[in-house]
C-alpha cells in the first residue's frame, strides 16, 4: 500500500474520532478530551468534598482546644 494513501487514511480516521463524541456542552471533543473532562469533574468534587470534611475538622479541633483549655485551668485551679 502506498504510503501517502496510508497517511491519508490516519488523518481520515483522526478527523472521524474527532468529531464522534459530544461533551455535555454540546461540543465535539475528541475522546482524550472527553476523558480528561470526566477526570477534571471527579478530581474537582473529590477537591470539594475534602475541603467540607477539613472544615468539619476544623471546628472539632477548636472545640476540643477550647475544651483543653478549661480542663488545664481547672487543674490549676484544684492544685492551688
Amino acid at each position: 500500500m502506498n504510503p501517502r494513501k496510508k497517511a491519508e487514511e490516519s488523518k481520515n480516521v483522526g478527523f472521524s474520532l474527532l468529531f464522534s463524541v459530544k461533551s455535555l456542552m454540546g461540543f465535539e471533543l475528541i475522546p482524550n478530551c472527553v476523558i480528561s473532562l470526566q477526570l477534571a469533574i471527579s478530581m474537582a468534587t473529590k477537591a470539594a468534598s475534602f475541603a467540607r470534611e477539613l472544615k468539619w475538622i476544623r471546628s472539632d479541633l477548636c472545640f476540643m482546644q477550647e475544651q483543653c483549655a478549661l480542663l488545664e485551668e481547672e487543674n490549676r485551679r484544684l492544685r492551688d
